[in-house]
């Protein structure tokens, strides 16, 4: 995987996986201010919401992701692709969803970036 993918991937990890109430204006830098999200049950959620949803979420809740890669758009935008899947042995079986996030480079810095667009697709 190359390191522009290693660092998206790294990235959309951290969304998921950080705990974000010690530090919630963490979320700030990693979701743009026009961000939008369509939820696995087809809605639109609010750049908001998905704040609210990631500072309640459990701490210790993680997910493995397979089939990770990046198509870039432009210079400064990046299509991810991926499964994601639950991995925790509490949680009803799942076979997970299939996620598209848009990431823009954040202007004059190199190596940041930040969520556009996020869209999860239950997998049936």
């Amino acid at each position: 995987m190359n390191t522009l993918a290693q660092l998206i991937r790294q990235l959309e990890e951290s969304l998921l996986h950080n705990d974000f109430s010690a530090d919630p204006q963490l979320l700030d830098s990693l979701l743009a201010a026009e961000f939008e999200e369509i939820g696995p049950g087809g809605n639109k959620t609010s750049r908001q919401q998905v704040i609210e949803w990631l500072l309640h979420k459990p701490a210790d809740a993680r997910w493995r992701f397979t089939d990770f890669r990046i198509k870039p758009l432009a210079e400064d935008l990046v299509l991810a692709l991926y499964h994601a899947q639950q991995a925790d042995p509490q949680a009803r079986v799942s076979k997970g969803s299939m996620r598209a996030s848009v990431w823009k480079r954040v202007p004059g810095e190199a190596h940041a970036w930040q969520m556009l667009f996020h869209q999860a697709t239950r997998v049936l």
